[in-house]
């Protein structure tokens, strides 16, 4: 990761060593997403979360650290990162995760297997959709792309999980309909 000095983006800072954290360590895997929680840039790898901070200084611009020092949770799936201004939603290796910058929570639950399953077979797209109608409803949203259209929603105020699959009724067109709850 690398930026250039502040008002001119034709002047870029080295890249030789790691001085201060200005360059992400090679660990953790692939760098599979991108984040910003309450001016803390979380990136996402594959096997692993490291946190990037403003220093207030030219240089180094950035502090980076890894997140948990053992490394463990983090994303091989690309697709599944969202976040708001203060949690970030994604699909790890083993479970689904609610991320505050302080706390890795699992919400898989139930639909944990079966979601992982999905993740492996189809290219996943998320989404955050916040405060959606009178009960002032938050969803986390996983889908498939491609023909075989599967969507996962949880419940962000409920802690639930609903599966719904894209259907087709004659000539009426496509609609979605729920298929289970978890």
């Amino acid at each position: 990761v690398g930026w250039s000095v502040a008002g001119n983006v034709d002047n870029w800072l080295g890249f030789g060593g790691n001085e201060a954290g200005t360059i992400l360590a090679d660990t953790y895997g692939d760098i599979t997403g991108l984040v910003n929680l309450r001016d803390i840039l979380v990136v996402f790898r594959s096997e692993g979360l490291v946190l990037g901070r403003s220093t207030g200084q030219a240089t180094p611009a950035f502090y980076f650290e890894n997140f948990d020092k053992d490394g463990g949770v983090g994303t091989p799936f690309p697709g599944t990162v969202a976040a708001d201004r203060s949690i970030a939603y994604f699909v790890g290796n083993d479970d689904i995760y609610s991320f505050n910058l302080n706390e890795l929570r699992p919400i898989g639950g139930k639909a944990r297997r079966t979601i992982l399953d999905l993740c492996k077979t189809y290219d996943m797209k998320a989404a955050l959709v916040k405060d959606v109608g009178r009960q002032r409803q938050s969803y986390y949203i996983l889908s498939t792309a491609g023909n075989s259209a599967i969507t996962w929603l949880y419940n962000i105020t409920q802690d639930t999980w609903q599966r719904w699959e894209l259907g087709n009724c004659c000539a009426q067109g496509p609609f979605f309909f729920p298929i289970s709850d978890h």
